[in-house]
């Protein structure tokens, strides 16, 4: 019995270039092995087409970035041993980075900006290596987004120290309220819905806080 190539018309054929040949994609024979394309180089020297997967994270990682207004280049800063986790991982891998390169950011904002919940994002960290905000770093951060001096900064600091040892409410809540507070105080226009947006946090939040400082309650 005939073998199958010599049975098969090879109407449809793919051209490998890197190999310089042509091959029925039916049977599998090469047709030909001599093909080369001029002007083409097909050196070993030639850059191989990027690792997929791992392009695929940092272009899912450079989104996140982008959506959160803070600079893709901050793909660059991520160890590769975090590149080698799960692709579901990739918000906490950002979240770690910034927190660790001393830009804070919330799970919040990861959240907001990635879809995933908090709760899910805080479960990916490692059991030994829980990240810890320092609220500081956020209260500069917020304050340089709204345009607020090193002395505002200052005096907003001190307010939000006292606030966070006697409380127990979520730190974002507490530097956004005392972000407005200051903000009302002293006559500076920036509205609630402006730092309520800035610190991607609910208007609400921030209305509910100050309400229990009116009555006392911190």
């Amino acid at each position: 019995m005939p073998h199958q190539e010599y049975l098969c018309s090879h109407t449809r054929t793919v051209e490998d270039d890197r190999e310089g040949t042509i091959v029925c994609t039916e049977c599998g024979l090469v047709l030909e092995d001599k093909l080369f394309l001029n002007g083409k180089d097909f050196s070993f020297s030639e850059s191989p087409l990027p690792n997929l997967p791992l392009f695929e994270m940092k272009e899912e990682i450079k989104e996140i970035l982008s959506k959160a207004n803070l600079p893709e280049s901050y793909v660059n800063k991520i160890p590769k041993a975090l590149l080698k986790k799960s692709k579901k991982c990739i918000p906490y891998i950002v979240y770690k980075t910034l927190n660790d390169d001393g830009n804070p950011i919330s799970l919040k904002e990861i959240s907001a900006v990635s879809g995933i919940s908090d709760s899910e994002i805080y479960n990916m960290q490692e059991k030994d290596k829980v990240i810890i905000i320092k609220p500081d770093l956020m209260i500069e951060r917020f304050c340089t987004m709204l345009n607020l001096d090193f002395k505002s900064m200052s005096v907003i600091k001190k307010k939000v120290k006292d606030s966070i040892n006697k409380s127990g409410h979520n730190p974002l809540t507490v530097i956004a309220s005392n972000i407005y507070l200051y903000c009302k105080e002293n006559n500076i226009k920036i509205s609630l819905k402006k730092v309520a947006e800035t610190l991607n946090i609910s208007t609400i939040s921030i209305q509910r806080y100050i309400k229990r400082l009116d009555n006392g309650i911190s």
